[in-house]
């Protein structure tokens, strides 16, 4: 995928995945569109969202975050929209339906090292 149809893919995700965020639900509507833009990825996605595979861990003292998802640690790359496991942390965090536990930032600095 070019740069250019990354950012655009990314920008129209990220106006449905803040409305969804909004509603704090998803309609019919926008996870038929979240499917358009991902193709097999949103589905995989789903599931893990749906299976209560995405954790949150937050920095006690920092606030910041790390997401995990399935033991996968989900990590931006460039040259993809994104994977399953990005793709269901944002899907998991707009439905607010992460799993958090908040650790102290050395934990989560180990966790970002792993």
């Amino acid at each position: 995928m070019q740069a250019a149809s990354a950012v655009g893919l990314e920008s129209v995700a990220s106006e449905i995945l803040a409305a969804v965020a909004a509603a704090g639900s998803a309609t019919d509507e926008q996870l038929s569109n979240l499917h358009f833009l991902y193709d097999s990825h949103f589905a995989k996605a789903l599931q893990i969202v749906d299976q209560g595979g995405v954790w949150c861990f937050v920095g006690a003292s920092s606030g910041r975050r790390v997401y995990q998802a399935f033991f996968f640690d989900v990590v931006s790359k460039a040259e993809a929209a994104a994977c399953k496991h990005q793709l269901a942390a944002r899907l998991a965090d707009a439905l607010n339906k992460t799993r958090v536990q908040t650790v102290s930032d050395i934990a989560l600095g180990h966790l970002l090292a792993e």
